[in-house]
């Protein structure tokens, strides 16, 4: 049934949105950690960076978590009350964001570049303590990404499968299973 599909890549979603906000929360720890404990120009000049990146990444993963627990619900009422649209429009939708992936992965990809050149090229403290935090935010972003398109696949390929079904019967099933209840045919019985 396509629901469970849908539940199971929603839950992928969430499992990526906690793994952000951990990755986030952990960055905020040791900005923090490091803002009192620090005893060198390197460690201070982490502070600012870590605290910034960790906090954008605990932000999104929090809000990420928090909008696909609400989609859950939703998915669920939007099933019930007409599944074969339902189906239909979740296909349209997945299509539309599939190719996004392409972005974001580029976008990280330049975030990590950007880091790690900003690493080799400057050797300042407060550039390293900003590399690293590009570094961490390109690399958060890629283990995430990557994740959540191999769920966003595998759902679309649920997502066509059911709809090839579909057509192999002719849409018979669907039909039948969702069609109101003829009065007629009631009242005989």
């Amino acid at each position: 049934m396509i629901i469970e599909d849908t539940i199971r890549w929603t839950r992928g979603e969430i499992v990526e949105c906690w793994s952000l906000a951990i990755l986030g929360a952990c960055f905020v720890g040791l900005a923090l950690l490091y803002w009192k404990t620090s005893t060198s120009e390197q460690t201070r000049a982490l502070i600012w960076p870590f605290l910034v990146a960790g906090g954008l990444l605990l932000v999104l993963g929090i809000i990420g978590i928090f909008l696909n627990h609400a989609r859950l619900v939703s998915f669920q009422a939007g099933f019930d009350a007409n599944p074969v649209a339902f189906a239909a429009a979740e296909k349209l939708r997945v299509e539309g964001f599939l190719s996004l992936y392409q972005y974001t992965l580029a976008t990280a990809s330049l975030l990590l570049a950007c880091g790690l050149g900003l690493f080799w090229l400057r050797h300042t403290p407060v550039s390293r303590g900003i590399s690293l935090a590009l570094v961490v935010v390109g690399l958060g972003i890629l283990v995430v990404d990557h994740l959540s398109e191999a769920n966003a696949h595998r759902y679309y390929a649920a997502l066509v499968a059911q709809d090839g079904a579909a057509l192999q019967d002719g849409g018979a099933a669907s039909s039948i299973a969702h069609s109101p209840p003829n009065a007629e045919s009631d009242r005989t019985q």
